[in-house]
């Protein structure tokens, strides 16, 4: 979380539930987790979000992976998954890559087009309904 003001994790996830999306679930890895840890980012996504501490970077990275493939959840992340996805023969990017949402971060703030959320999520939703 390079260059991002203090508010800029919380602004997010504020404009991520004035969208109407409840469950949010943070997925972080113990060395990041213990960089903000008493912080007040960290007691905020406590209140905020359900979050998930993983041992490591790669563990990290499979645990959005199980949550894409058993939930549809979508995932926003500026990290790029094809590092990981290379390491394990039995994945595809091309499976997960319309899942994730990408941000950018300007004058140290995090850029999410909420409107591509909503349309991402329509069409993941409408294509799980049609293959029922």
């Amino acid at each position: 979380m390079h260059n991002l003001s203090p508010n800029s994790v919380e602004n997010l996830i504020k404009k991520i539930k004035n969208a109407g999306f409840k469950n949010i679930i943070t997925v972080i890895d113990k060395a990041t987790y213990y960089k903000i840890k008493g912080k007040d980012i960290c007691r905020f996504l406590a209140n905020e979000c359900n979050i998930k501490i993983s041992d490591s970077e790669d563990e990290a990275y499979s645990l959005i992976i199980e949550y894409i493939k058993n939930f549809g959840a979508l995932v926003i992340s500026n990290a790029s998954f094809k590092d990981y996805v290379i390491k394990d023969p039995k994945l595809s990017y091309k499976e997960i890559k319309e899942y994730i949402v990408p941000f950018t971060v300007e004058n140290g703030e995090i850029n999410l087009d909420i409107e591509l959320l909503r349309k991402l999520y329509t069409e993941l939703v409408t294509k799980r309904i049609e293959k029922i």
